[in-house]
């Protein structure tokens, strides 16, 4: 079985950060709208752009998984509505 990863590249002036995790070799409509949603969010809260696309990341993954395994099409987007906890600072 090949280890798909996809990554994401965040530079600075100061510095670089890239972070990946796997690929379900799946694209589905609305994660792009997604990830740049909570990306943005996250900036507005102040956080950093690296904290902010590693929480993007950490949003859209299991969402992205759940929709692979349970064969959603990919034109019906991903099942993130139960995933919007993790967006909630404890």
């Amino acid at each position: 079985k090949e280890d798909w990863k996809i990554g994401n590249l965040i530079l600075s002036e100061s510095e670089h950060v890239y972070l990946e995790s796997p690929y379900t070799k799946k694209s589905y409509s609305g994660t792009g709208d997604l990830f740049a949603s909570v990306v943005m969010g996250a900036l507005m809260q102040g956080k950093s752009i690296f904290d902010a696309v590693k929480l993007a990341m950490e949003f859209l993954q299991p969402a992205i998984e759940e929709a692979t395994a349970d064969k959603i099409e990919c034109n019906h987007g991903v099942p993130f509505e139960k995933y919007v906890y993790k967006l909630i600072e404890k």
